[in-house]
């Protein structure tokens, strides 16, 4: 019995020792330790896209400007944000009014509106004719309140002019001043005196007025004459008396009760006309007109 297990034991070692240097060849069995693995087998590392440095990175090529500069310098910007596609007319200056300007009653959007710099500031002046002057005086006898007072007494005409440019809908704007109007109607010899809000598209188009006309007459025969607009349905027009009187226009109300062929958000520019103006058949010192206005403004207010 002895016998036969050590004969099988010497028969497993004869097979261990034939077989192994076999397999090992063949890869059917590996000791490789795992340092072995890293030595001899490459590691690819994906580095992190470096990020520029602020101090040593190209600064961005400038483009050029294709902005169109105004015609006038006296266009008073009061925001940072460019409206850039809103051109106003290169004789009539003013404000541009951006949504970053601050709004209440205490805010002005009309440059000089109450006058209190003389009329040249703010305001652009023109003529026709040979009767017409603009002077400074002083409202309903207050030697407090500055006024401008406007006066043609023939043929041809005589304005102020002040454009304020919205990148906003203006109906919610309010219109207030104080006026006297006076003004002569007698056919071919008539003088009028007005003052006009022009409402204007985007690219200065007019959409419509509002108008104070003085109470000469109810109707007047210079519709047309600039620098009043022809009557149509697009302008309303108030009629006052030759007294001094305060007057207040809330223009979203104005657009749906007088208005509404006009689309407030259209109204992207309003132009303030102060005018007196004569027929072309006035002789020298016969169609007398006159306008004294103070404490203009035009604000945004909620209703």
């Amino acid at each position: 019995m002895l016998l036969l297990l050590g004969f099988g034991a010497l028969c497993i070692v004869a097979v261990w020792t034939v077989f192994l240097p076999g397999m090992r060849a063949r890869g059917e069995l590996s000791t490789v330790p795992a340092t072995a693995i890293a030595a001899t087998t490459p590691i690819v590392v994906v580095e992190p896209t470096e990020k520029p440095d602020p101090a040593t990175a190209a600064a961005p090529t400038a483009m050029a400007s294709t902005t169109t500069p105004r015609a006038t310098t006296a266009v008073v910007e009061v925001s940072p944000t460019t409206v850039a596609t809103i051109t106003p007319l290169p004789t009539i200056i003013g404000v541009i009014i951006t949504p970053t300007f601050a709004f209440g009653r205490d805010v002005n959007f009309i440059q000089n509106g109450d006058f209190v710099d003389n009329w040249a500031n703010g305001w652009t002046s023109e003529s026709n004719g040979n009767g017409g002057e603009i002077d400074m005086t002083v409202a309903d006898g207050d030697h407090e309140v500055p006024a401008v007072r406007l006066e043609n007494t023939g043929s041809g005409m005589v304005s102020l002019a002040q454009r304020v440019v919205m990148a906003f809908p203006a109906e919610g704007l309010v219109f207030r001043g104080r006026l006297r109007l006076a003004g002569t109607a007698g056919g071919a010899n008539e003088g009028r005196s007005a003052l006009i809000l022009r409402y204007e598209d985007v690219n200065g188009e007019p959409l419509g007025a509002s108008i104070w006309l003085d109470g000469a007459s109810d109707s007047t025969a210079l519709w047309g004459a600039d620098p009043l607009p022809q009557l149509e349905d697009t302008v309303n027009v108030h009629i006052v008396d030759e007294d001094w009187q305060d007057v207040e226009l809330w223009l979203g109300r104005e657009f749906d009760d007088a208005l509404p062929g006009i689309d407030p958000v259209a109204v992207r520019q309003i132009t303030i006309m102060l005018a007196v103006l004569g027929g072309n058949g006035c002789p020298a010192a016969g169609c007398r007109a006159s306008l004294e206005a103070a404490g203009l403004s035009l604000t945004a207010e909620a209703p």
